[in-house]
C-alpha cells in the first residue's frame, strides 16, 4: 500500500495516532499545532493516554517538571497541574501563552536538546511557531484555523462570539519551518523534516492543500488588499491605522493631501475610490475622538492626538480614551474603576473561562456584589465611582436571573453578558494582583480562576493602554498628579509586584519571587525592601536570562531576611 493510499485508509481521528506511532518508531520529535490553548491542553492529555495504552517508547520529564513547580512556588498555581505532570511522564507537554515565560523557556530548552531530550512531543498554539530554533523532526498542523475578530475578515463564525480564519501562506511556512532545521538534532547528514496538514474537507482535500498553500500566492490577499477591503466596507474602523500613518508637519498638523497619501500607502491604491465619501468620514471620526482640530485649512493634532499618534492604539480604545480622561478629571482617580474601564477594551484577552452552569452564574453574580463591597470597605473607601459599579452589578444580576437553561442546567450566554462577565473578572484579578495577592489566593478565596501566564499576557495589553493614557494626562497641567498615580498602577500591573521593587531594579525580573517580595514590603517597608533586593540581586547575579535555580536562590535569600526579621 502506498503512502497516499495508506493515508486515505485512515480517518482524521485515527490519522494522528498513526502518524505519532510511525514517527516515534524512528525516535522523531514532534510538534503538533492547535488553534487554541484549551485544545492544546486537551490534546496533550489525549496523546499521553494513547502512548500509555500502546506501550510506546517515551521520555519522562515529570521529575524535572515537579522540580520546576517547587521552584516557582505559588506562581505555578493554575499553570502546572496534575494533568500536565501526568502527560510529562510520557514525554508529552503543551506550550501556549497561559504558561509563564520561565516555564516556556524550560520546555523549549529541554525539547531543543540535540540528544537525550525527555520531551518527545509538544502540543502548541502558534507561540512555538516564531523565533524558535528547535530539533523537531515532524510538524503536524492539526487545526489549520486560528481565532480572529470580525474586523479582520474571518472565514467563518464559531459559536456566538468567536470568529475563525484559515492560516495564510506565510503562517503556514512558519509552522512547517520548525521541522528539519539544519544545525539542530542528530544525524545532520541524513536530516529530513516532515510536515502534515490536517483538513476537515472530505472531497478534493489534496487539491485544496496544494492550491491553498501554493507558492504563486494568487489566491491570497496581501495586507494592503485586506486593508482596502476594510476601508471600503467599514471606513470608520480604519481611523486608528490611518491616523498613525499620517505624516505630521512642523505645526503638528496635516492637510487633506497628507491624509489621502496615508490611505494610499496603506491600501496600495494609486487612486482613491469614493474619495469624497471616505475622507470626510475619517476626518469627522478623528474630530469626534478629539484627535484633531480644524484650523485655517489645516488639521492640528490635539493633546490627545499628539499622545496617541504612532502608538498603534486600536480604534475601540481611542473611542473610550477621552471618556476615561474626562471621568478622571471630574470624579478623581480610582484604581479599580480605571482597571475596570480599560478591561472593557481588552475583554477578548480572557483570563478565565465562563462556566455556563446556572448555579455557578447565580453564585458569580452574588460574588460581584460581595467583591465590590469588600473592595470599597478595605481599599477604596473614598471611591466616587461606586454608583456606576453597583449599577453594573445590578445589571449583570438581572441578566443572569432571566437566562433560560437546558435540561442539564446550562444557560445560553449572549455576547453582551459574556463581555460584561469577562470585563469584571479581568479587572478584579488585575486589581488583586496589584494588591499583592498570590495566584492561589485569587483562585481559592475570591473564586476567580486565573492563570499566571494569562495574567502576564493581559498585563502587557493593559500597560500599553496605560502608556497612552499617561501621555494624555501629562499633556495637561492639572493631570500631572493623576499621571503619576496611573504610572504606579501601570508598573504594578505590568510586573505583578509593588512599584518600589521595580524601581529598585533597572530591568525586568521574573515575577516568580513576587510572594516573598510582597511579604518583605509588608514587614520591612518599601525603602528597606528595595535595599535588600538590590543587595541580593547583585549577589545572585540576577538578570533577564536568569535560570530558575538563580530565581530560587533569590527567593531563599528573601525568606532568610524574613526569618531574621521575625526572630528579631
Amino acid at each position: 500500500m502506498s503512502a497516499e493510499q495508506e493515508f486515505e485508509y485512515y480517518e482524521n481521528k485515527e490519522l494522528l495516532p498513526y502518524l505519532i506511532k510511525a514517527h516515534r518508531k524512528k525516535n522523531h520529535h514532534i510538534i503538533i499545532f492547535c488553534s487554541s490553548r484549551e485544545n492544546s491542553r486537551n490534546l496533550c492529555v489525549s496523546i499521553s493516554k494513547m502512548i500509555r495504552k500502546s506501550n510506546m517508547s517515551h521520555g519522562d520529564w515529570s521529575e524535572r517538571l515537579t522540580s520546576i513547580q517547587k521552584n516557582m512556588g505559588d506562581n505555578s498555581y493554575g499553570c502546572i497541574d496534575n494533568k500536565m505532570i501526568a502527560s510529562a511522564r510520557y514525554g508529552v507537554t503543551y506550550h501556549n501563552s497561559d504558561l509563564p515565560a520561565e516555564l516556556r523557556r524550560e520546555i523549549e530548552k529541554e525539547f531543543c536538546k540535540p540528544k537525550d531530550s525527555r520531551i518527545d512531543i509538544i502540543v502548541s498554539t502558534e507561540t512555538l511557531a516564531y523565533g524558535i530554533n528547535c530539533s523537531a523532526d515532524v510538524v503536524i498542523i492539526y487545526e489549520r484555523i486560528k481565532p480572529t475578530t470580525e474586523e479582520d475578515f474571518p472565514n467563518f463564525k464559531y459559536g456566538s462570539d468567536l470568529y475563525m480564519r484559515y492560516l495564510n501562506s506565510v503562517e503556514y511556512q512558519n509552522f512547517v519551518g520548525r521541522a528539519g532545521r539544519l544545525g539542530y538534532g542528530e544525524n545532520q547528514n541524513e536530516r529530513c523534516g516532515y510536515a502534515y496538514l490536517f483538513s476537515k474537507d472530505y472531497f478534493g482535500t489534496k487539491r485544496v492543500r496544494m492550491s491553498y498553500y501554493s507558492d504563486s500566492g494568487r489566491r491570497f490577499r496581501s495586507c494592503r488588499q485586506l486593508f482596502a477591503m476594510k476601508l471600503w466596507c467599514r471606513p470608520v474602523a480604519t481611523t486608528a491605522a490611518v491616523f498613525d500613518q499620517i505624516p505630521i508637519n512642523s505645526k503638528c498638523g496635516f492637510v487633506r493631501g497628507d491624509l489621502i497619501d496615508a490611505i494610499k500607502a496603506l491600501s496600495g491604491k494609486r487612486y482613491l475610490a469614493q474619495e469624497e465619501k471616505i475622507v470626510p468620514m475619517l476626518i469627522n471620526e478623528m474630530k469626534r475622538l478629539q484627535l484633531i482640530e480644524d484650523k485655517e485649512g489645516e488639521y492640528i493634532l490635539t493633546r490627545i492626538g499628539e499622545a496617541v499618534h504612532g502608538a498603534h492604539i486600536p480604534h475601540e480604545v481611542l473611542c473610550g480614551l477621552g471618556q476615561i480622561m474626562d471621568d478622571i478629571f471630574h470624579n478623581g482617580f480610582s484604581q479599580f474603576f480605571l482597571l475596570f474601564r480599560i478591561c472593557e477594551f481588552v475583554r477578548n484577552a480572557n483570563l478565565c473561562y465562563i462556566n455556563r452552569k446556572s448555579e455557578y452564574l447565580a453564585e458569580f453574580s452574588e460574588n460581584i456584589s460581595g467583591f465590590l463591597g469588600e473592595m470599597q470597605e478595605k481599599h477604596e473607601k473614598n471611591v466616587r465611582h461606586k454608583k456606576t459599579l453597583w449599577n453594573f452589578a445590578e445589571l449583570v444580576r438581572n441578566k443572569i436571573d432571566v437566562l433560560d437553561c437546558n435540561q442539564n442546567g446550562y444557560a445560553y450566554i449572549s455576547e453582551e453578558l459574556s463581555n460584561s462577565l469577562h470585563q469584571f473578572q479581568n479587572a478584579a484579578i488585575l486589581y488583586l494582583w496589584t494588591e499583592g495577592c498570590s495566584i492561589e489566593e485569587i483562585n481559592k478565596e475570591y473564586r476567580l480562576h486565573a492563570r499566571f501566564g494569562a495574567i502576564n499576557n493581559l498585563a502587557r495589553n493593559v500597560a500599553h493602554i496605560f502608556d497612552c493614557l499617561i501621555k494624555c494626562l501629562n499633556s495637561y497641567v492639572e493631570g500631572d498628579a493623576f499621571a503619576k498615580q496611573a504610572f504606579e498602577v501601570k508598573m504594578m500591573v505590568r510586573f505583578g509586584m509593588p512599584y518600589c521593587c521595580v524601581e529598585a531594579l533597572n530591568f525586568r525580573m521574573e515575577p516568580s519571587v513576587r510572594p516573598e517580595i510582597c511579604e518583605l514590603i509588608a514587614k520591612m517597608g518599601s525603602e528597606k525592601s528595595a535595599e535588600i533586593i538590590r543587595k541580593e540581586v547583585k549577589l545572585n547575579s540576577i538578570n533577564d536570562s536568569s535560570s530558575l535555580t538563580q530565581i530560587k536562590a533569590l527567593r531563599v535569600a528573601i525568606r532568610r531576611w524574613l526569618k531574621e526579621e521575625g526572630n528579631g
